[in-house]
This record gives structure tokens, C-alpha cells and sequence, in this order.
């Protein structure tokens, strides 16, 4: 079987789902947007440099590695095997953690905004299979995926573009690919490649997320693994890509701190989409071709890390919600309670995979994960 392993892609998902840990913190005590339960005061910092420094490239990030991945899966297991080990990794994963980890936020939304006020199992089959006054995202309480939506669509997109992945994987398409990696070497088109992302960003989204917008960076991630001449072209960008792709973030970030109104920087809704898609576009590009110097650096620890990667991913909202919850009768500053919150968040986190999910068998299932397997007796 071929290596379905790339250290550099470990390292960049590892990081990646730390990172929604004080991404999805500062969603609690940030100043604008909802979220399943709010802090009492709110700042503005943590609204500008985590979730606007953030927000345009970090999903991206995760579904360009989920590109990159589901080609090593091809690769390594065939394309019967690869939609087999979809539903294994994505499928059952979605519904145990929709049934399972994802309702406690719900229902703390309830009582964080007094809409219920009695306990777990009376509320559980009577409110969470409503559709709340937020719809799927739940932020009121109800039904919903909550971040679970990533593992959604990677699945759909997968069933949705399966023939066309396998077209891309195999030799049918070597030509058209390689027709590709002249056009990126060209500086004009590479500058121009964020364009069919802004376009499917005019698409309107579904529950507050843009299908097609991510469907087209799943696929570029998929070429850029299939291809190594792909690959290529864009790391040889990789210092360009990453100076203007601060420029883009550094503008609004400092846009917010120093109370420019957003309409002021970001005039509707084209500019709007142009920002996302371009600073997107050149932050990726930036992080996996630097990324790339990531390749040998194969510490023990890491297959550890990177099979914690998606248990984690799995858990973490969840337990932020419980732990922001629990802080609000202190009523603590915004940044103090970001910080305690993002540390006993990211510890309790880990130490739930650690106790209940890694050694269990029965478990790891629901969290995508392969059988543990038992020790030769000595």
C-alpha cells in the first residue's frame, strides 16, 4: 500500500485544529457575530486579530489538506477502498457526533438565553430535533451540525465529485495537469487563480457556509498532491504569496482596532469577496509551500499527534462551549476568560481523547480511527 502519510501535512493539520481552540473561544467574547454562548463583556482585539486574522484562511487550510489526503486515500487504497474508508472516517464520525457531542452546546444556548431551564434528557428529545431561530447553526438552540459541517461536506463532496477525482488521479489527466503547472508559472494567471473563488463565493450559502466556495479548494488541494509540477509552481510563489497575503489580513485587522467602520475598507459585497478569496488564495499557497520544509521533520510523537488531529477536531467545540458556560457567573474580563478558557479547553480536550477515546476501541470507531492493535505476547 503506498504511504498515506505526509509530515508536512500533519504538521499544518495539526496546527490548524489547535488554532480553532482560541478561534472558537474568541467566538464566546468577541464583539460581533453569535455563537451558543456569549461572555458578558466582549472585546474588540480578539474579534480583529483571531477571528478576522483567521477566518480567511484557516477552513481553507483544512479543506485544501482534506484535498491532499483524499488523493494519498486513492492512491494508497484503490477507489473502492477510498469510499469505504470515507464513510469509516467521515460518515459514522458526523453522525455519532451529531447525536452524541454536538447537543450540549445546543442546550447550553437554551439556558444561557433562559429558553430552558430543566434538565438534559427532558430537553434532549423534545428541543434539540427542532429547527431553532438561528436555523442549522443552533446558536439558540436546536438541531444542528455545529462544526461537524466540515465533516458533512467533505463527505458530500467526495460522493459529489468522485468521478472527477478519480479522472484527476489517474493518467487520463497527466496532460491536462501538466497544462496547468505552465499556466501557474505564469505570473498572471498564478495572480489571477483566486478568481473562480470569488466567483463561487456569489453563489449564495447554505446555513452561512459557501458550498461550492470550498468544493473548489478541496479540488485544488487534490491537484496539488496529485501533481508534484503543480505543487512546484506554487511553492516557487510561496514569499510573494505570503507578504501580500498579510497585507490583506493586516487592513481590516487594523481596520477594526483602530475603529474604521468595516463598509469603509470593504465597499459591498464584490470587494468583500475579493478580499476573502484573494487573501485566502495567497495564504494557503504561503503555508503549504512553506510547509514543504516541514517534510522531514518526523519526530516519534507525531503519528500520535497527527491520529489525535480529528478526535480532537471532533471534541473541542463542545468542550469550549461547557468550559465558557461554567465561566460566565465570574464575569471575568474578556481577554482574562479567553485565556482560561483556551487553556482548560485545549487541556480537558486532550485528556478526554487520551482517556476515552484512544485506548477504546468501541470509540475510536466514532471518532473515524482505526482498530487499536493489541501487542504480540511476549
Amino acid at each position: 500500500m503506498a504511504d498515506t502519510r505526509r509530515a508536512d501535512i500533519d504538521w499544518l493539520r495539526i496546527g490548524a485544529v489547535l488554532l480553532l481552540v482560541p478561534f472558537h473561544t474568541a467566538c464566546v467574547y468577541g464583539v460581533w457575530g453569535d455563537f451558543y454562548v456569549r461572555g458578558t463583556e466582549r472585546s474588540l482585539l480578539l474579534s480583529a486579530l483571531i477571528v478576522t486574522g483567521c477566518s480567511a484562511w484557516h477552513m481553507p487550510l483544512l479543506f485544501w489538506l482534506a484535498g491532499a489526503s483524499a488523493r494519498m486515500s486513492i492512491a494508497a487504497r484503490g477507489a473502492r477502498g477510498f469510499l469505504a474508508e470515507r464513510v469509516r472516517r467521515l460518515l459514522i464520525p458526523f453522525v455519532f457526533g451529531v447525536l452524541v457531542v454536538v447537543p450540549p452546546q445546543s442546550y447550553l444556548a437554551c439556558l444561557a438565553r433562559g429558553t430552558w431551564s430543566g434538565g438534559y434528557a427532558s430537553w434532549y428529545p423534545r428541543q434539540f430535533f427542532t429547527i431553532g431561530p438561528t436555523g442549522l447553526s443552533g446558536y439558540e438552540g436546536g438541531f444542528t451540525p455545529a462544526h461537524l459541517w466540515f465533516v458533512l461536506f467533505l463527505f458530500a463532496y467526495v460522493c459529489v465529485s468522485f468521478p472527477l477525482l478519480k479522472w484527476l488521479a489517474g493518467d487520463a489527466s497527466a496532460r491536462a495537469r501538466g497544462h496547468l503547472a505552465a499556466l501557474l508559472e505564469n505570473p498572471a494567471v498564478f495572480w489571477l487563480a483566486p478568481v473562480p473563488f470569488m466567483l463561487a463565493q456569489l453563489v449564495p450559502d447554505i446555513g452561512d457556509k459557501n458550498i461550492p466556495y470550498f468544493l473548489l479548494i478541496f479540488l485544488a488541494g487534490f491537484l496539488w498532491q496529485a501533481d508534484a509540477r503543480i505543487a512546484a509552481a506554487l511553492e516557487r510563489r510561496r514569499r510573494a504569496a505570503l507578504v501580500v497575503g498579510l497585507l490583506c489580513i493586516t487592513a481590516p485587522i487594523t481596520g477594526w482596532i483602530l475603529g474604521v467602520h468595516r463598509d469603509f475598507w470593504l465597499a459591498g459585497k464584490v470587494l468583500d469577496i475579493s478580499y476573502e478569496g484573494f487573501a485566502m488564495w495567497c495564504l494557503v499557497v504561503a503555508l503549504v509551500g512553506y510547509g514543504k520544509r516541514l517534510t522531514g521533520l518526523r519526530p516519534a510523537v507525531l503519528p500520535h499527534l497527527a491520529e489525535a488531529a480529528y478526535p480532537f477536531y471532533i471534541l473541542h467545540q463542545t468542550v469550549v462551549v461547557c468550559a465558557a458556560y461554567l465561566l460566565l457567573p465570574f464575569a471575568l474580563p474578556p481577554l482574562a476568560a479567553f485565556l482560561i478558557v483556551t487553556a482548560g479547553a485545549g487541556t480537558f480536550t486532550a485528556l478526554l481523547y487520551l482517556v476515552l477515546v484512544r485506548p477504546l476501541n468501541p470509540v475510536r470507531l466514532f471518532f473515524g480511527m482505526k482498530p487499536k492493535r493489541k501487542r504480540a505476547a511476549a
